[in-house]
């Protein structure tokens, strides 16, 4: 394994930059939800593929995805949104920053979507009604296939610009 090396001087000068005021302490919140909730969604995709056709194991799954994005997940995209909304800047909405700010908001609405079909899947499962339930799994999947991308790409391109930034 190769030795540590420190982090390159332009990282640091971008920190550095970034801690010194106000908006700084709000990026670094937005930034730790952020991160919190793309681990949250990651942790739920590892969750979601412990499915069988077992009835048990399905409720379980169900109902710990249901407790999930209630109490984990919903309350973190509505940190993400209200510091994203508190950074949100419309003189610079354009280039990187503004390809940032669609990636993010189609982030948040795909996974707002989604907690929908959790939230009739685990009603669903509870009940034993298993072919709705099943039909809301691909409704989250399908989902899925947006928030996971989405979320990855933006933190992707927020990233770069805060390498980038002079």
């Amino acid at each position: 394994m190769p030795p540590l090396r420190p982090a390159p001087a332009f990282a640091l000068r971008a920190l550095q930059r970034t801690l010194q005021n106000e908006e700084g302490t709000v990026l670094i919140l937005h930034l730790l939800a952020a991160g919190a909730w793309l681990g949250c969604v990651l942790v739920e995709a590892v969750v979601e593929s412990m499915q069988s056709s077992d009835s048990s194991v399905r409720r379980i799954v169900a109902d710990l995805h249901y407790r999930t994005d209630l109490l984990v997940e919903i309350p973190l995209i509505a940190l993400v949104v209200i510091t994203g909304v508190a950074q949100f800047d419309p003189m610079r909405f354009s280039g990187w920053y503004a390809l940032k700010v669609v990636l993010g908001s189609i982030t948040v609405v795909s996974n707002l979507y989604c907690v929908l079909p959790v939230m009739r899947r685990q009603r669903a499962a509870q009940a034993g009604r298993w072919e709705e339930a099943t039909r809301q799994d691909q409704l989250m999947l399908k989902a899925g296939y947006i928030v996971i991308p989405s979320g990855i790409a933006t933190f992707a391109v927020a990233a770069y610009g805060l390498m980038a930034a002079p």
